[in-house]
């Protein structure tokens, strides 16, 4: 995964009492959840779309706008949605959709009859 190397090769890494934590948002759960797991005591995670909210229709407020600008790392699936993690050019941005090959399904896609763009949920990676 991309995070592990961001982490181990972080200066300072084996000085544990001048290592600060980086500070990390992952845009939703799934990313929130397996970052955790890369990242453990090495980073101070969050997540930018709050859990239970969906992610298709979020955007964020001003406030989280101030936070997602003073992240190192911003973890985000560009992959039919979070179009608005472009913004933050200040923050190293890692897709993890990077490299995944989407297949087209004949499954209902509710998220894009009225917009023009694909969405994960028409696909199976």
């Amino acid at each position: 995964m991309y995070l592990y190397p961001v982490i181990e090769g972080s200066p300072n890494i084996s000085d544990k009492s001048s290592l600060q934590k980086l500070n990390v948002i992952a845009s939703f759960y799934p990313c929130y959840e397996f970052t955790k797991k890369i990242g453990g005591e090495k980073i101070q995670l969050s997540t930018a779309i709050p859990f239970g909210v969906e992610p298709h229709e979020w955007e964020p407020s001003p406030q989280k706008i101030s936070e997602l600008n003073k992240a190192d790392i911003i973890i985000y699936s560009s992959k039919g949605f979070e179009s608005w993690v472009k913004q933050f050019t200040q923050a190293k941005l890692i897709d993890v959709s990077t490299g995944l090959q989407l297949i087209e399904t004949n499954l209902p896609d509710e998220y894009s009859s009225n917009d023009k763009r694909k969405t994960c949920s028409s696909y199976l990676v």
